[in-house]
């Protein structure tokens, strides 16, 4: 399998995890979603791709992914860095969580916790090597970071960076192009 294979099937994994999340829903707060139906989430809160915030014209909280990967050293080298970037975008008008009660933090600063809570530190990728319908990734994904800004004048942003390690499936591929 190729090393870029993890891209869409770490963004899935991510988004399915959240999707399926009740304190993200929550978080998230979409005006037009029954908790129900969360799956619609995706494609109007959360993008595998970096959305942008001018085609958006609701007041809303919206989440996109993006994973890139980098093999370390050499192309003998076994390992792949893989990087997944985060970011929760909303509008001003849409920052404070009014909706849970008990929480003070602005909507992607609680968000972001959640993030952290979720994904630092986790295998949530687990599977076997060889078992190619599932999805493996061998390092824990950690937070390297997490800033804050403004995309537009009417949408602020968080950004968290998570990073780990996956098998370089070049190094492995014994079955690989020949010439």
């Amino acid at each position: 399998m190729a090393n870029s294979s993890i891209i869409s099937r770490l963004k899935n994994k991510i988004i399915n995890e959240i999707v399926n999340d009740e304190q993200f829903f929550d978080a998230i707060h979409p005006s037009k979603i029954r908790k129900e139906d969360s799956d619609l989430l995706v494609g109007t809160h959360l993008f595998d791709y970096h959305q942008n915030p001018e085609t958006i014209k609701d007041v809303q909280t919206f989440l996109t992914f993006r994973v890139d990967t980098s093999a370390k050293g050499s192309t003998n080298n076994k390992w792949v860095d893989v990087r997944l970037t985060v970011w929760i975008v909303s509008h001003y008008k849409h920052m404070r969580v009014d909706n849970i009660p008990g929480i003070t933090k602005n909507r992607n600063d609680y968000i972001g916790e959640l993030l952290d809570n979720k994904f630092n530190g986790a295998r949530i990728l687990g599977g076997s090597p060889v078992d190619t319908n599932n999805l493996h990734m061998y390092g824990r994904l950690e937070l390297k970071s997490s800033v804050e800004g403004a995309v537009a004048s009417e949408y602020l942003y968080r950004q968290l960076v998570f990073e780990g390690q996956d098998i370089n499936d070049s190094f492995c591929d014994i079955d690989g192009f020949e010439e």
